[in-house]
């Protein structure tokens, strides 16, 4: 991936069109961010998806990388960094979304 890319997010359960998130075989999501690549006509590249989930009476992360989308967690090693700092921490997507502002990734949520 070039260096002409940036990190951004969009923060699902924010956005102004958000509906209630599906049931999944592991419990109900209760929050979801999508992470991605674009560049500066705002195209965008991949997608890495963060949920939470409840998993043993605790709200835990869970990544989901798609196919098309190793090349850009590649590009992001300062997020696995980041999610090895926190593990059994049970960080919420609250924290989450802060943590990610700080390592320059740019919210594109529409509210």
């Amino acid at each position: 991936m070039s260096n002409t890319y940036q990190k951004g997010f969009v923060w699902v359960n924010q956005t102004k069109w958000a509906k209630k998130a599906p049931v999944t075989n592991q419990g109900e999501i209760k929050e979801e961010l999508n992470l991605f690549l674009y560049q500066g006509d705002e195209t965008k590249h991949g997608c890495v998806v963060f949920t939470w989930v409840e998993l043993s009476g605790k709200l835990v992360p869970k990544m989901h990388v798609y196919d098309d989308s190793w090349g850009v967690l590649c590009a992001m090693p300062q997020l696995l960094v980041l999610m090895n700092r926190k593990v059994d921490q049970n960080i919420t997507a609250n924290e989450f979304v802060e943590e990610l502002l700080q390592i320059g990734f740019t919210d594109h949520t529409i509210r």
